[in-house]
């Protein structure tokens, strides 16, 4: 485990973009991974990743168009009358976002996406559909490889907050 922890903390000194036209901070062929958690949840802390690649650049500028993936996850136990619940959530699901460099090194955009979503408590109960949502986030670049990133709006959390990596 420390091992991965090292790994993950040195990542973002090697990693190096590979982007080009008008938006430096995400151009066509850009890569990033977003790892997150959820904050102002009641009982849980929810965990997110995505990913997403450039397709499109150079729209109106610096304004370009991303699209990938993402997963979360959420459990939480509520105890009552001596009985205890615990309550499982996971999405599953593909987005699409548009972004637009303001400033250097901060990459803002906002997006949509289609996710399967699950939910179950221990009681016989569970319910699955595919939930569309809507988000927008930033995220603000350190060095060329590793960001800090916030994004709020429907999903596992309505607020997560994390690290970005690009390559």
């Amino acid at each position: 485990m420390k091992k991965l922890i090292l790994f993950f903390l040195l990542l973002p000194f090697f990693i190096q973009p590979s982007y080009s036209g008008g938006n430096p901070e995400f151009g066509k062929g850009t890569h990033v991974i977003n790892i997150g958690a959820g904050i102002g949840s009641h009982r849980s802390i929810p965990l997110t990743a995505s990913y997403e690649v450039c397709i499109i650049d150079n729209i109106a500028g610096k304004g370009s168009i991303g699209v990938g993936g993402l997963v979360g996850f959420r459990q939480h136990r509520y105890r009552t009358l001596g009985a205890t619940t615990v309550y499982t959530s996971f999405i599953a699901g593909v987005r699409a976002a548009f972004h637009y460099s303001f400033v250097e090194n901060l990459d803002t955009y906002a997006g949509f996406y289609t996710a399967y979503s699950y939910y179950t408590a221990t009681q016989p109960s569970a319910l699955s559909l595919f939930a569309p949502g809507a988000f927008v986030g930033a995220r603000y670049y350190f060095n060329p490889g590793f960001a800090v990133m916030a994004e709020a709006g429907e999903g596992i959390s309505n607020l997560n907050v994390g690290v970005a990596f690009r390559f």
